[in-house]
């Protein structure tokens, strides 16, 4: 899992782009040093297991990663590239059913735009602040039912978690759950 295509294609799939020649470089030589220093590696391993929750929401986390206690080599790639400085961002986990344009009908009137990149555009009176999604998976199976939509202000790790009780191809009905009192939300496809 060494290789400069493979580790090119991990970058590109999961990681905000574009991914240049000097970031699959410099992963190839961490990957290389962990491999030389067994303790090194347990360590990244421990990590990944003692961590994994400040990754949750992010694509490789969701989608590649979900449930692991120790990584494997494609894993493990990912996770140094997540945890270190100098990398480029995680991409955020935007499920396609979600992105698009949508109305909101309850509890009041609004708009919401979700993108695949993770940006958003609200004018929601309560979560108007946020211009960031991504969703958080909480069950098994393909979801994104039973899952929890994070919107969030800037990058910030702080955010406000709507779960996803159904989804239709034109209406999803939300929840709105937190420090206040749950919220029911409803948005039909605009």
């Amino acid at each position: 899992m060494t290789t400069t295509e493979d580790l090119t294609a991990l970058l590109d799939q999961y990681f905000v782009g574009p991914i240049a020649p000097a970031i699959v470089d410099k992963l190839q030589v961490a990957l290389s040093e962990l491999e030389q220093h067994p303790a090194r590696r347990a360590g990244e391993e421990s990590s990944f297991r003692a961590n994994g929750r400040r990754h949750q929401g992010e694509l490789w986390r969701e989608r590649l990663a979900r449930g692991l206690d120790r990584p494997g080599p494609r894993e493990l790639a990912i996770w140094v590239a997540a945890s270190r400085t100098g990398y480029p961002s995680p991409r955020p986990y935007c499920p396609e059913p979600l992105v698009g344009t949508w109305t909101q009908v309850a509890p009041t009137p609004a708009q919401w735009k979700l993108s695949l990149d993770g940006s958003l555009e609200t004018t929601d009176r309560e979560l108007g602040g946020s211009d960031r999604w991504r969703v958080h998976r909480l069950v098994d199976g393909e979801g994104p039912e039973g899952d929890e939509l994070w919107v969030s202000e800037g990058r910030s790790r702080d955010f406000e978690s709507l779960i996803i009780k159904r989804l239709g191809r034109d209406e999803i009905e939300l929840l709105l759950t937190g420090t206040r009192e749950s919220t029911p939300y409803r948005w039909r496809r605009a």
